[in-house]
Parts: C-alpha cells; sequence; structure tokens
C-alpha cells in the first residue's frame, strides 16, 4: 500500500522559482463505526489503520484493554468495530 510518492513541485531557491520533485505522504479518510455508530472520521496512513483506530478508541476512553474489542474490520469503507460490551460505549459516547 502506497504511503508516499513523489511529486513535481516549485521550489524557491536564491529568489528564483525551479522546477524540483518532493515526497508527500498519502493518507487517506477513514470512518469510524463502532457498534453500528459513526463514531469519528480521521485522515490516517493507509498501512497503519488498525493501529490507528484501536490507539484511537483507547485514547478517548472507549476501550481500556485489546480484549474489550470484538471485532475490528478495516474495508474501503472505513473501520467497523464491534465492542465486547456495546452499553458501555453508548453511555461514553453521550
Amino acid at each position: 500500500m502506497e504511503t508516499s510518492r513523489i511529486v513535481r513541485v516549485r521550489k524557491l531557491v536564491a529568489g528564483e522559482l525551479v522546477a524540483a520533485e518532493s515526497t508527500v505522504v498519502v493518507e487517506r479518510e477513514l470512518p469510524i463505526h463502532v457498534n453500528g455508530e459513526h463514531l469519528a472520521t480521521a485522515s490516517v496512513v493507509p498501512s497503519m489503520e488498525r493501529e490507528f483506530v484501536v490507539g484511537y478508541l483507547f485514547g478517548q476512553g472507549f476501550i481500556s484493554r485489546a480484549e474489550d474489542i470484538e471485532s475490528l474490520e478495516i474495508t474501503d469503507a472505513g473501520a467497523d468495530v464491534l465492542l465486547a460490551d456495546g452499553e458501555a460505549f453508548s453511555a461514553r459516547k453521550t
């Protein structure tokens, strides 16, 4: 999966614009759905979606350990997460 690409740019060198190439990071929009509800959309590097989702859920207090996640599927449409305790998710979200 592509995480960076080279693009043509113009750089300012000694007061002149010159043609050059630069490497840029490629990101994708990742909608995150938890227990069927849209939680957030994030821009992520395409090779690290699972890690991002788990870290996001942990950092936001939706999970406290990996075992809190019953399933996690990454598709072209986004991330679908099923938490073991759906009631705790609904209470935490509001």
